[in-house]
């Protein structure tokens, strides 16, 4: 990407040169507070260089690093922070690890922008996060540097991972011993439970040897009577046997008293 000999961008232009549609350019700007757009009085948006390099590199987070917009955040404030003081001609920020493929066409004195080609300026007051054109500013740190910085960065990600997975454990420990104390009251209730069903089977143990004694009772009472309607057989047999021989007697003595009588 060659960066234009100017100070200021049409949103056209900046999609153009970070290769882009305008919209994506827009809603990046309203996502990152770091870009600090200007309009000119009559409402149009216009981009610093800085804010292009800086819209590059979002570009460069989200669609080929795959970023999500809110893990690119930490590495635009920090790159923001980086580029702040950068000279305008950002020729020390190339060999940035997020520059790669940024060039910027060397600036003459005479440079002007496409604002000013227009006439139509920019508002004149500078916003707080953008230095003046002409400012001069210290060199940006070197790009190893940068580089120890950026992986730096790129450690807040992998914390906040970290983070997650400690909420996970920890809600996965407090699930675990939800679990057990559920597992230990159930193992209460059924214990009760059993201890309820061993006394249920020792009242029955002792209703069934209550019910074999009523029935060894009643055998025995059925014995008893069994030997007296025995004996009391055996007693009319032989009264029996003694009616027959009274009858016997009682004959023979008709007969000889028959014989007696004239």
């Amino acid at each position: 990407m060659v960066l234009p000999d100017k100070n200021f961008f049409k949103i056209g232009e900046v999609a153009k040169i970070i290769g882009v549609k305008p919209h994506i350019v827009r809603y990046w700007e309203g996502e990152f507070r770091e870009v600090a757009v200007r309009k000119t009085k009559s409402g149009q948006r216009i981009f610093s260089r800085r804010d292009v390099v800086l819209l590059a590199a979002i570009r460069r987070l989200v669609q080929e690093e795959k970023f999500t917009l809110d893990g690119a955040r930490p590495h635009v404030r920090h790159l923001r922070r980086r580029i702040d003081d950068a000279p305008d001609d950002l020729q020390s920020l190339q060999g940035l690890p997020l520059f790669d493929g940024v060039s910027a066409t060397p600036r003459g004195e005479d440079a002007s922008d496409e604002a000013a080609a227009a006439g139509d300026q920019p508002s004149a007051t500078p916003t707080p996060d953008e230095a003046p054109a002409d400012a001069p500013g210290p060199q940006v740190p070197s790009a190893d540097a940068h580089t120890a910085v950026v992986e730096e960065d790129r450690a807040h990600p992998a914390l906040a991972l970290a983070l997650q997975e400690q909420v996970a454990l920890r809600q996965a420990l407090d699930d675990e011993v939800a679990r057990r104390v559920a597992a230990d009251e159930a193992a209460v209730t059924l214990r009760d439970a059993l201890a309820e069903c061993q006394a249920t089977v020792e009242a029955l143990h002792a209703a069934l040897d209550a019910t074999k004694a009523q029935v060894a009772a009643l055998e025995e009472r059925q014995e008893q009577q069994l030997r007296a309607l025995a004996r009391w057989r055996d007693e009319a047999r032989q009264r029996g046997r003694q009616i027959d021989r009274l009858q016997l007697v009682l004959t023979t003595l008709e007969g000889e008293l028959a014989a007696l009588v004239p």
